[in-house]
C-alpha cells in the first residue's frame, strides 16, 4: 500500500486497483493483458511473456498459534516441534511452489505435521483459521511484524530459518507504457530489500 500511495502521488490520474490474488492468477492476468503490474512470489518461468525483477527475499521465520496452544508459551518454536501438529499449508493447486517448499522444510527437520490444506488467501484469513484452532500458520518477517497487534493469535519466531518468500515485481513483456515503468520504479524504490 505504501508503494501504491507513492505512485498515486506522482500519477493521480492513473487507475490503480489493488487486489489480493495468488501468483498464478497474477501471472495469468499479466499474460492476458487484464493487468499491467503485479507482485508475485517465486520464479517467473515465461520471461518472453512476463518480465520481472527481484523485489525482496523475506524469511518465513514465524508461526502463528492460538493463544491456548502449547507452543504459545515458548519463546522460539523449533520446527521439529511441529511434528504431529495440525499445520496449515496452501493447497498445491493454488500455490505449488509454496506448498512444496513448506512440506520439504518440515521433512528436512524430521517433522511430520498433520497437513491442513487451505485455499490461497490473504494472510488475515489464514490467521483467522489459526484463531479458531484449525491449525498452525506460517508467517514471513513482513507479515509477522504487521500482524503482531492481533490478540486472537500468538506469533512466535521459528527456527531454523530455511524458508524464504522470494518476491518479484512483474509486468507483461513488451509493455512500453510510461505508467507501467513508473509503477515498477516506485515499487522497487518503496519496497525493495
Amino acid at each position: 500500500m505504501q508503494a501504491i500511495r507513492a505512485f498515486r502521488a506522482e500519477h493521480p490520474d492513473a487507475l490503480v486497483r489493488p487486489d489480493a490474488l495468488t501468483s498464478l492468477h497474477i501471472l495469468d492476468g499479466l499474460r492476458s493483458g487484464r493487468m499491467s503490474v503485479g507482485i508475485v512470489r517465486g520464479p517467473v518461468v515465461e520471461p518472453e511473456r512476463v518480465a520481472s525483477v527481484p523485489l525482496a527475499r523475506v524469511p518465513v521465520d514465524h508461526v502463528s498459534v492460538p493463544p491456548g496452544h502449547r507452543l504459545a508459551g515458548v519463546e522460539v518454536v523449533e520446527a521439529a516441534e511441529l511434528d504431529g501438529e495440525p499445520v496449515l499449508v496452501v493447497d498445491r493447486s493454488d500455490a505449488p511452489t509454496a506448498h512444496d517448499e513448506i512440506e520439504a522444510y518440515c521433512a528436512a527437520v524430521g517433522a511430520r505435521p498433520r497437513w491442513i490444506n487451505h485455499a490461497a488467501t490473504q494472510v488475515e484469513r489464514v490467521l483467522d483459521l489459526v484463531a479458531v484452532g484449525t491449525g498452525i500458520g506460517w508467517l514471513n518477517a513482513w507479515q509477522a511484524e504487521r500482524e503482531r497487534g492481533r490478540t486472537d493469535v500468538v506469533v512466535r519466531p521459528l527456527r531454523p530459518v530455511a524458508l524464504y518468500d522470494e518476491f518479484r515485481v512483474a509486468w507483461r513483456a513488451g509493455d512500453s507504457a510510461a505508467t507501467t515503468a513508473a509503477f515498477v520504479r516506485v515499487v522497487l524504490e518503496t519496497c525493495g530489500a
